[in-house]
């Protein structure tokens, strides 16, 4: 059994973009459009880089926005809690500033073993693991993480989305639903406004991890209508 229940979860990967003025703009036509919105049904994450978790923080403070359902999200976390690791960010630090963190990205190529740990660091520290995957599934077997399905082949590469059609998606689903049973997953692969209605009418992902679409606010947005 799910401790997520029936919750749906809109999650925005950055990835290495944005500027801090960039985020700024995002982040201010974000407010817009869900004031335009109004009620939050489902949850949103966002997910900037580590130098732009301050911005996102200080300006979603503002007017409440993380009482709206709006949270923050690391792109990745240390898997040692040993403060000696020049160059990581540790999940004592990052849960000043975030409630959930992905990990094991499919760009990161990371063994099942890193992914572990890295949760571990994560759930011992209160944060949400999004933990990532592909072909290997074992990942089932963590509790109280949300998890992301990733087909590298589906990833947009270059500016070109590389959508899989509805009874490729029908397929995916049947292979995850009995190993999975009741866990929360995701859909993480050239996800745009234009097949988010598609995903969502498959009713078994939970949501989407949103990559190259993200960075257009208004393209987001129009994601989250469609699961509100």
């Amino acid at each position: 059994m799910s401790i997520f229940g029936n919750e749906k979860f809109i999650v925005a990967n950055f990835k290495q973009n944005a500027t801090r003025d960039e985020s700024l703009t995002w982040i201010k036509e974000f407010k817009n459009g869900l004031n335009e919105i109004g009620s939050l049904e489902i949850n949103i994450v966002l997910c900037p880089t580590f130098p732009l978790l301050q911005t996102f923080f200080d300006e979603l403070s503002k007017e409440g926005y993380f009482r709206k359902k709006v949270f923050l999200g690391s792109q990745n976390i240390s898997s040692n809690e040993n403060l000696e690791n020049t160059g990581e960010v540790s999940g004592r630090s990052l849960s000043e500033f975030v409630n959930f963190s992905l990990i094991g990205h499919s760009e990161r190529k990371e063994n099942f073993d890193e992914v572990t740990k890295k949760c571990e660091q994560a759930v011992k520290n209160k944060i949400i693991p999004i933990v990532c995957f592909y072909e290997n599934k074992s990942v089932y077997t963590f509790e109280n993480c949300i998890f992301a399905y990733e087909d590298p082949k589906s990833i947009s590469k270059a500016g070109v989305f590389q959508e899989k059609d509805f009874n490729e998606m029908v397929g995916i689903t049947e292979d995850l639903e009995n190993m999975f049973d009741s866990k929360p997953i995701l859909y993480g692969g050239s996800v745009k406004p234009e097949n988010a209605q598609m995903i969502k009418d498959l009713n078994f992902f939970k949501g989407v991890l949103v990559g190259r679409s993200s960075l257009d606010p208004k393209s987001f947005l129009e994601i989250v209508k469609i699961y509100n």
